[in-house]
């Protein structure tokens, strides 16, 4: 299906030749980091020029600021290859909104422009989430983020015959990061009856990942083999406990939520101008 691309406005305001971004403070040899986002929408049919006109529209807003003519190295971000992003999910909602049906699905990039001595050096300057996003090099490869796949079928794991060897292999070939030499679970199996599914065994790694172990389970927090007097989630609770009063709990087992006085870039009702704005609030 045809896909086509949207240019959008900064995706954040500072003065001309100023550092700035998420990698910028760990990369000295980044002198300037110009941003700006674009958008993917993927079509079910080419759209006609009322409704290409209507989709701009939806797509202009953010600070009226003039496209950036920095230059240096450009990376294009994009959200991880096989995910659909909480942007695109909602932006495509409002697509259809607009009566746009034959928008399949909207997805949105930044264009980083990465100056300095950084710019020719190959790993250097990448400001991006490696968990959460990729870079790519051109918009031409944005069409990765509409590949379209089919659900695999359900598979059962052999753990009844093969053991531990057979919970090794699934854990190697479907990227569970368990480490199955630490947990006995396997050996519960085979008195439960039929054979583990890889669903059912997907559970159990997310069960014993990093999260599960220190926010639900609050496992012990080992350094160099020495276990530490406090768990890494009392360490978190700890914020709390030395400025009860900076706080506010929503439960008893979650940590808090700490007030702040920040600034939200916010448009201003008379001009409709966005400028930062500071506020009071809670996160």
């Amino acid at each position: 299906m045809p896909i086509i691309s949207f240019p959008g406005a900064s995706a954040f305001t500072l003065p001309t030749g100023q550092a700035a971004g998420p990698d910028s403070g760990s990369q000295p040899a980044v002198t300037a980091l110009a941003a700006e986002f674009v958008h993917f929408v993927e079509l079910t049919s080419p759209l006609p020029e009322a409704d290409q006109l209507v989709l701009a529209r939806m797509l202009r807003y953010g600070p009226r600021t003039q496209r950036s003519d920095l230059a240096g190295r450009r990376l294009l971000v994009v959200p991880r290859i096989g995910t659909i992003s909480p942007w695109s999910s909602k932006a495509t909602d409002v697509a259809h909104n607009c009566g746009l049906e034959r928008v399949r699905r909207i997805e949105r990039g930044i264009w980083y422009t990465v100056a300095g001595r950084c710019a020719t050096r190959p790993r250097c300057g990448r400001p991006h989430d490696r968990m959460t996003e990729a870079v790519l090099a051109s918009e031409a490869e944005a069409e990765r983020l509409f590949a379209h796949s089919q659900p695999k079928p359900l598979e059962t794991i052999d753990l009844l015959g093969k053991g531990r060897a057979a919970i090794e292999t699934a854990n190697a070939t479907l990227a569970w990061r368990w480490l199955p030499t630490r947990s006995t679970t396997w050996r519960k199996f085979p008195g439960l009856g039929p054979h583990p599914t890889d669903v059912e065994l997907m559970m159990f790694a997310q069960a014993n990942s990093e999260h599960c172990r220190h926010k639900i389970f609050n496992a012990d927090l080992i350094l160099d083999g020495e276990k530490q007097p406090q768990s890494l989630f009392q360490m978190i609770r700890r914020s709390s406990e030395a400025s009860p009063r900076a706080c506010c709990p929503r439960t008893k087992t979650m940590p808090p939520s700490w007030r702040s006085r920040g600034e939200a870039l916010l448009p201003a009702p008379e001009t409709n101008i966005y400028a930062f704005h500071r506020e009071r609030s809670a996160f």
